[in-house]
């Protein structure tokens, strides 16, 4: 089963916060960090009572993969794609921010030229193999991508 995880940044602090993402009833969204549940296939047991207000904007969730180095990507992060060629051995670099394109219900990175799915990155579809890396985000690291 995939693992299922939102982050978010706290609303008071600025600083990133990794777990289950509920809403109030007015809409505010909260974080439940995920070392404080405990799943045993059918219920969530919450061990500690606080839900942590992070602002909306930077609400992003895990795509369910992780980079070269086993960082966990999220929407919004910026990531480094270096495509090799298989055929010629030509190594092309691109940079792009991960977004979720509704229509096609996928994950994706765009980049300045182009968009490059997930699914084809991590099934080695086509002539091309991928290697992915996490090297900041978007509303922390905006610059990484202008």
């Amino acid at each position: 089963m995939r693992e299922i995880l939102f982050r978010g940044k706290l609303s008071h602090n600025n600083k990133w916060l990794i777990g289950n993402l509920v809403f109030s009833e007015e809409g505010t969204p909260y974080i439940i960090p995920s070392r404080i549940i405990e799943q045993d296939g059918q219920h969530l047991k919450i061990f500690d009572d606080n839900a942590y207000w992070v602002n909306n904007n930077t609400i992003g969730q895990y795509i369910g993969l992780k980079d070269k180095n086993r960082v966990r990507i999220f929407k919004d992060d910026i990531v480094k794609i270096y495509r090799k060629d298989t055929e010629t051995g030509e190594i092309n670099v691109y940079t792009g921010s991960v977004v979720f394109i509704e229509k096609a219900l996928l994950f994706a990175v765009n980049t300045k030229s182009e968009t490059i799915s997930f699914d084809l990155m991590f099934n080695n579809a086509g002539f091309y193999s991928y290697v992915i890396e996490v090297i900041g985000n978007i509303h922390d690291n905006k610059d990484l991508i202008e």
